[in-house]
C-alpha cells in the first residue's frame, strides 16, 4: 500500500468524522458558548432576624394572614389547625378593625365545610368575635353570614343543619335586631324549612314536625328546642331601644358552591340548595307575615296537641315549657301579623276568621290552664311561715293568653267574645290580689304580661264592673308598693292610659282614685329621696329616684285632660310639694353652677304642671316660689319660666283656661311675687350687713335675673296702670334704703329705677339720685375688700345714671353735701368714665365749687388735686 502525501492528510484534517465511543461524553460542538455560572448564598441564623413586635402570632409563630391562606387548604386538620391558630389571635388582639372584612370573609365560608371538627371551629371563632363585637361593627358583614347561613340550612348534610342551629342561635343571643331587620320572613322561611316537612299526600295536616339531629334526645325535648329558638325569632326587645345601624355598602364577596363562584346576595334575595338544584327566591316570591303565619299556627297547634296529651296538670318541666311557648309564639305571630297589615281592625278580623276557633277550641276553652295555688312551707325558723307560689310557668301560660284574648279583640266583638274577656279580667284581678299579698310571687316577664293585658281589657271595656274590679286590684298592688321597678312600670301605664282619648276611663271612680293618690305619691317621695345618701344630684345618681320623675311626669299628662277632681286634689297638695323643695332644696337637686339635665327637667315639668292648670295659687305658694326661685343653684332660665307662666294668667291677651276666674287679689300677688324676685333676698334679709362677702358667681346671677324680671315687667307696663304700682314700690323703699347693705337688693332697685324713670315725678327722681349716690359710696366703701362685687354693682350705678341727666344731677348733688375721702374718690371715679361725661357736663358747677370748698383741707390735698384734675380734664364751666 502506498504513502500518502503531506498535503493529502492536511486536506482530510478538515472533514473528518468524528467517532463516538461508548461510555464517553459527545464532544462539545466548535460554536458551543458556556452558560453556566456560580453565586454564593448567605446564611442568616433565626436569632438574627428582625421581627415587628406589634404583630400577634400564634403559638405557632405564624400570623393572621397566614392562618387566613391556610383556611382554603383541602386537608381538614390543616384548616382546623389555622382556625385554632386565628382564635388565640382573636383571644390575644381585639382591635382588628381593618382585618374584619377578611376575616369574616374566610371564616363564613367554613360554616358549610364538610368536616365536623372545622365547623365547631368555626362556631368558636364566631363565639369570640360576637363577644367584642359591637352591633354597628358586624352589621356591614351580617348579610354575608346570613348566606353562608342560609345554605347551611337548606344543605343536604343533617350534620351542617345541626350546627347551623348553632349559628343561629350566637346570632340571636348578640344581634336580635340585625337578625329581625336583615332576616326577616326570609330566616323564619328557612327555619320553618327546617325543621317541619310539608305533607304533600295529606293537604289538611300541613306541615309537620318531624326532624330530629340527635337519637338521645326525645320529640319533646326537640320541640321545646326549635320553638324557643323561633320564639327569639320573633320576640320583640322588651323596654329597649333600637339604635340605628351604619351598614357598609363597599364590601362584597362571592360565595363559593362547589367549583362555582356564586355573586353575594342582593337585598332581599337568598340562596337555597334543594336536591343538588341551585335556585334563587326572588323578592317578588317572599313570604308575607300572613303566608308564615298560616305555616306556622298548624306546627303550634300540633305541639299543643302533643304536649297537653301528655298533661300539664302533671307538672312535667318539659311538658308546661313546650306549652308556654307555644302561646307565647302564637301571640307574638299574631302581633307581628296585625303590625305588618294595616288596618289593625280588619287584620283582627282576619285573624278571628281564620284562627279563632282553632284558638277557642285548644286555648281559651281550657282556660284559666290551673288556678293560682299557694301553698305554705316552713322557712326554718320557729314559728314562722312563708307562702310560695306553685307552677310560676303554668301562671305565665295564663297570662299569655290573656294577651292573646284581648290582642284578637275589637271595640265591635266585645259582645261576641265577651265570656273570654270576662274570664281574663277576673283571673287578672286574682293574680294582682296575690301580688299585693306576696312580694316574692311576681317577676319581671309575669309583671309584664300582665300589665299589658291590663291596658287592653281597660281600654276594650271601661266602665264595667269587671273593670272597675281590675283597676281596684292594681290599685291595692301599687299601694303596697316602694320605689321599685314595678312600681315605675305602673306609673308608665297610667302615663300610657292618661294619653290615651277614652274619657269613660276616668269616669271610672277607682281609676280617679288611683289618679288622685300621685300628688301625695310625689311628696312621699320627695321625702324619701332626702333621707338618701348619696354624693351630687340624687335624681341623676340614684337609680330609684326615677320615680319621683315618673310621678310628676305622670301628673303632668293627667292635669292635661282638666279633670276638676285631680286639679283639685294637686292644687292642695302643691303648697306640701313646696314646701319640701324649700326646706331640702340643696339634698334634692344638685348643687353646681351648671345644673345637671335630670334636675332642670324636674323643675321644668313642676312649673309646667301646676302654675299653669291651678284655678288660683294662694299667697303662700308665691312666697315660697319666691324663695326657691332665691337659691343661688336654681337656673335663672327657670326663674323666667315661672315669672312668663304667671304673666300668662294675669295677661287678657292669653286665653287660658282659668284666665277668667282671676282676680285682681292674683294680679297683685303676681307682680309682688315679680318684685320679691327682683329683691332677690327673703324679707328677713333685707337688711344684712356685709353682703358684698357674696361669691361672684351669685352676684353675676342676680344681675341676670333682675334683668329678666325688668323685661316682664316692661311688657306687662304697656297699656296698663303698672308704671305707677312700681313708682309706689320703689319710693317705699327709697325711704329705708339707707338701712340696706343687701347687694342684691341693690341691684333690684336700681334695675327698677332704670325701668320707671321715663314715667317717675321729679321728686322721685331726687329719691332715685339719692339712693345711686349710695350705693356708689357702699361701693368705694369695701372695694379694697370685694373689688369684683363692687365692679359690678358700680356698673349699674352707671347704667342708671347715664339714662337720665336729672337722677345724674342728684346723684352729684348728695356726693357733694359730704367732704370725706370716699366721696371725693367716688367723684373723681365717675369723672372719669366716659359714659357719664355727657350727663355730668350739666353738674360741673356744683363739682367745682365742692372743689373750692375742699381744697383748703390739707389733710385731702392729694384726694383734692386728683378730682381737681379730672374735673379741668372732663368739664368745662357753661
Amino acid at each position: 500500500m502506498g504513502k500518502t502525501s503531506r498535503k493529502t492528510r492536511a486536506k482530510k484534517k478538515d472533514f473528518n468524522k468524528v467517532k463516538l465511543k461508548v461510555g464517553k461524553k459527545k464532544p462539545q460542538a466548535s460554536n458551543f458558548t458556556e452558560t453556566s455560572f456560580k453565586s454564593r448564598s448567605i446564611y442568616i441564623p433565626d436569632q438574627l432576624k428582625t421581627e415587628n413586635q406589634d404583630e400577634v402570632v400564634s403559638r405557632g409563630k405564624q400570623n393572621l394572614d397566614v392562618l387566613l391562606s391556610h383556611l382554603n387548604h383541602s386537608s381538614p386538620k390543616f384548616r382546623y389547625r389555622a382556625l385554632c391558630g386565628i382564635k388565640e389571635i382573636l383571644i390575644k388582639k381585639q382591635n382588628l378593625n381593618w382585618e374584619l372584612p377578611k376575616i369574616f370573609e374566610k371564616i363564613s365560608k367554613l360554616i358549610v365545610d364538610d368536616n365536623s371538627e372545622v365547623r365547631s371551629g368555626c362556631i368558636s371563632c364566631f363565639q369570640i368575635l360576637f363577644k367584642w363585637l359591637p352591633e354597628v361593627r358586624v352589621s356591614p358583614f351580617f348579610s354575608l353570614i346570613l348566606s353562608y347561613l342560609y345554605c347551611a340550612m337548606s344543605h343536604l348534610s343533617i350534620e351542617v343543619q345541626k350546627d347551623s342551629l348553632k349559628i343561629l342561635d350566637l346570632c340571636l343571643e348578640n344581634y336580635l335586631s340585625l337578625v329581625q331587620s336583615e332576616g326577616g320572613t326570609k330566616l323564619l322561611e328557612y327555619f320553618i324549612e327546617l325543621i317541619s316537612t310539608n305533607e304533600t299526600g295529606n293537604k289538611s295536616r300541613g306541615r309537620m314536625i318531624t326532624m330530629k339531629f340527635s337519637k338521645h334526645e326525645s320529640a319533646l325535648k326537640w320541640r321545646t328546642q326549635i320553638l324557643a329558638c323561633l320564639l327569639r325569632l320573633l320576640s320583640k326587645p322588651r323596654d329597649e331601644v333600637t339604635k340605628p345601624l351604619i351598614v357598609c355598602k363597599d364590601f362584597s364577596c362571592h360565595i363559593p358552591i362547589g367549583n362555582a363562584l356564586i355573586p353575594p346576595k342582593p337585598p332581599g334575595r337568598g340562596l337555597i340548595i334543594r336536591d343538588l338544584q341551585l335556585k334563587f327566591l326572588n323578592p317578588s316570591k317572599e313570604k308575607s307575615m300572613k303566608e308564615i303565619a298560616t305555616m306556622i299556627i298548624p306546627l303550634l297547634v300540633q305541639c299543643w296537641l302533643d304536649a297537653s296529651s301528655a298533661g300539664i296538670l302533671q307538672k312535667n318541666v318539659e311538658t308546661t315549657t313546650t306549652m308556654l311557648l307555644v302561646v307565647k309564639i302564637t301571640f307574638e305571630l299574631c302581633s307581628h301579623v296585625i303590625e305588618a297589615f294595616l288596618p289593625a281592625d280588619e287584620t283582627i278580623m282576619w285573624l278571628r276568621k281564620t284562627y279563632m276557633t282553632t284558638f277557642t277550641k285548644h286555648f281559651f276553652n281550657n282556660f284559666p290552664f290551673e288556678q293560682i295555688e299557694i301553698a305554705e312551707t316552713n322557712t326554718g325558723r320557729k314559728g314562722r311561715k312563708s307562702k310560695i307560689a306553685q307552677g310560676k310557668d303554668i301562671i305565665l301560660v295564663n297570662l299569655v293568653t290573656c294577651n292573646l284574648i284581648t290582642l284578637l279583640n275589637t271595640d265591635k266583638t266585645i259582645e261576641e267574645d265577651g265570656v273570654n274577656l270576662a274570664t281574663a279580667a277576673s283571673w287578672l284581678s286574682e293574680f294582682f290580689s296575690v301580688c299585693a299579698s306576696e312580694r316574692n310571687f311576681v317577676d319581671n316577664q309575669n309583671f309584664y304580661f300582665a300589665l299589658s293585658s291590663f291596658r287592653k281589657l281597660i281600654l276594650l271595656d271601661a266602665d264595667s264592673e269587671t273593670s272597675t274590679t281590675l283597676i281596684s286590684s292594681l290599685y291595692r298592688y301599687f299601694q303596697t308598693l316602694s320605689q321599685n321597678q314595678y312600681q315605675r312600670k305602673i306609673l308608665r301605664l297610667l302615663i300610657d292610659l292618661s294619653q290615651d282619648r277614652n274619657d269613660s276611663l276616668f269616669e271610672n271612680p277607682v281609676f280617679r282614685e288611683f289618679l288622685n293618690s300621685l300628688p301625695s305619691q310625689l311628696i312621699t317621695h320627695l321625702k324619701e329621696l332626702v333621707k338618701r345618701k348619696s354624693s351630687g344630684c340624687k335624681l341623676s345618681t340614684d337609680i330609684n329616684s326615677c320615680s319621683t320623675s315618673l310621678v310628676l311626669h305622670c301628673i303632668k299628662c293627667v292635669i292635661i285632660r282638666r279633670e276638676k277632681g285631680f286639679v283639685t286634689s294637686w292644687n292642695n297638695s302643691f303648697h306640701g310639694v313646696l314646701s319640701a323643695i324649700e326646706e331640702q332644696y340643696s339634698d334634692i337637686f344638685c348643687t353646681s353652677e351648671q345644673q345637671c339635665m335630670e334636675c332642670s327637667a324636674f323643675q321644668k315639668k313642676l312649673v309646667d304642671c301646676s302654675i299653669f292648670h291651678f284655678p288660683s295659687i294662694s299667697i303662700e305658694d308665691h312666697r315660697i316660689l319666691s324663695h326657691i326661685c332665691h337659691q343661688p343653684y336654681f337656673p335663672v332660665a327657670h326663674v323666667d319660666h315661672i315669672m312668663g307662666v304667671l304673666q300668662m294668667r294675669i295677661d287678657p291677651r292669653h286665653n287660658l283656661p282659668e284666665s277668667d276666674s282671676i282676680d285682681k287679689l292674683e294680679k297683685f300677688l303676681v307682680i309682688r311675687f315679680m318684685l320679691s324676685v327682683l329683691l332677690g333676698v327673703k324679707t328677713e334679709e333685707e337688711r344684712t350687713v356685709n353682703d358684698l362677702s357674696l361669691p361672684l358667681s351669685h352676684i353675676q346671677r342676680h344681675s341676670r335675673v333682675v334683668k329678666c324680671v325688668c323685661d316682664r315687667l316692661l311688657i306687662l307696663a304697656n297699656n296698663s296702670p303698672l308704671p305707677e304700682t312700681l313708682l309706689t314700690f320703689l319710693r317705699i323703699r327709697i325711704f329705708i334704703v339707707e338701712n340696706i347693705s343687701n347687694v342684691k337688693s341693690s341691684m333690684g332697685l336700681l334695675g327698677l329705677g332704670k325701668l320707671v324713670c321715663s314715667s317717675a315725678l321729679t321728686q322721685d327722681l331726687e329719691h332715685l339720685g339719692r339712693m345711686v349716690a349710695t350705693f356708689v359710696v357702699n361701693c368705694f366703701t369695701n372695694r379694697a375688700s370685694f373689688p369684683e362685687n363692687c365692679d359690678l354693682l358700680l356698673k349699674r350705678c352707671v347704667d342708671l345714671l347715664s339714662v337720665s341727666s336729672e337722677i345724674s344731677k342728684h346723684c352729684v348733688e348728695n356726693l357733694t353735701t359730704q367732704d370725706s375721702s370716699v366721696n371725693i374718690l367716688a367723684l373723681t371715679e365717675l369723672l372719669r368714665i366716659s359714659q357719664l361725661r355727657d350727663r355730668l357736663v350739666e353738674s360741673a358747677e356744683a363739682i367745682f365749687s365742692y372743689i373750692e370748698r375742699i381744697k383748703t383741707d390739707t389733710r385731702k390735698a392729694e384726694e383734692v388735686s386728683k378730682l381737681k384734675t379730672a374735673a379741668s380734664l372732663f368739664l368745662t364751666l357753661p
